[in-house]
């Protein structure tokens, strides 16, 4: 496995890698359900300028002899050079943040195993491990595939939506 980048966001630190660890098989031990992961997209220079609609993450669910990719929700947030939130471009690229939950992440995938995705077999996955930084055994993983032929909408289980009328009148 090629390591990328690794870096420490708050009380939990990420580690970004081209899957291909031969690493054994560990079930999610990270529990902090309401604790946010931000990855700026500095982490992934092999994924610069990918267009944003090819960026698909997912966790891995063990089973018993065998296993379940599930699309987690995720967005790309777009910064301007002072750290504002800016219009999207639609390519990822230095200044946006992948933001994504430690709840919905998943298992370590063993090597073998991809989404049933002829395209996605093709082309390298990013495995983005988070661990608690005062434990760090306690950890999670997720995958992020880039391949146009993958069509899993991002999931949206938590009903969050803004209104520019009420958010002004703060």
């Amino acid at each position: 496995m090629k390591t990328v980048r690794s870096f420490s966001a708050g009380a939990c630190a990420a580690l970004i890698a081209w899957a291909g660890s031969t690493a054994a098989q560990e079930a999610k031990s990270l529990d902090r359900p309401w604790q946010p992961v931000v990855v700026d997209a500095t982490a992934f220079p092999q994924l610069h300028l990918t267009p944003v609609g090819n960026l698909h993450l997912f966790a891995y669910r063990s089973q018993e002899g065998s296993g379940l990719w599930e699309p987690i929700p995720f967005q790309i947030d777009e910064k301007d050079s002072i750290d504002f939130f800016a219009p999207h471009n639609g390519l990822f690229d230095g200044f946006d943040q992948l933001v994504f939950m430690v709840r919905d992440m998943g298992d370590k995938a063993p090597l073998e195993a991809w989404l049933d995705d002829a395209e996605a077999k093709s082309v390298p996955r990013v495995e983005i491990e988070v661990a608690d930084g005062a434990q760090p055994a306690l950890r999670a993983w997720c995958y992020l595939y880039v391949p146009p032929s993958i069509t899993s909408p991002v999931p949206t289980p938590y009903e969050l939506r803004t209104s520019v009328a009420q958010d002004s009148e703060w």
